[in-house]
C-alpha cells in the first residue's frame, strides 16, 4: 500500500472519528435575566439541564438552561416567577434560544471532509 491509498483510507475514518467524538460536547445556551435587548452571553449548561429556554413576560426576555422535561407553562411561571401571560421556547441544540442558529459544528467537519476528499481525488 503506497502512502496515497494510506491517506485516503485514514483521513475519512478520521474524520469520521472526529464527527462522533464532537457530538458529545455540553449544550451551550444563552443566558440573560430580563433584558429587553439581545442576549450574548453564553452558558454551558450543567448535565441535568439539556435544553435552551427563551421566556418572554412583560415586555422583557429571560435566556437559559433548563431540563427539557421542565418545558410546559406551570413549571416556566414557577421557575422563572413570571405571571399568567408568559410566552418561552425551548429547544435542544446549542445556542438554539436567541432565534437562530449558526451551522452546527458536525456540519462544517462534514463539509470540510467533502471538500479535502475533492481535493486528494
Amino acid at each position: 500500500m503506497n502512502n496515497t491509498s494510506a491517506f485516503r483510507l485514514v483521513l475519512p475514518l478520521g474524520l469520521l472519528l472526529l464527527v462522533l467524538c464532537s457530538s458529545g460536547l455540553a449544550l451551550e445556551c444563552y443566558k440573560c435575566s430580563q433584558t429587553t435587548g439581545g442576549c450574548t452571553t453564553k452558558d454551558t449548561c450543567a448535565s441535568d439541564k439539556n435544553a435552551c429556554i427563551k421566556v418572554t413576560a412583560q415586555g422583557s426576555m429571560t435566556y437559559g438552561c433548563v431540563a427539557y422535561s421542565r418545558c410546559n407553562p406551570q413549571n416556566v411561571i414557577e421557575d422563572f416567577g413570571t405571571g399568567q401571560n408568559v410566552q418561552f421556547t425551548c429547544c435542544q441544540n446549542s445556542l438554539c434560544n436567541k432565534g437562530f442558529t449558526g451551522v452546527p459544528a458536525s456540519g462544517l467537519i462534514l463539509f470540510l471532509a467533502a471538500a479535502l476528499l475533492m481535493f486528494f481525488s
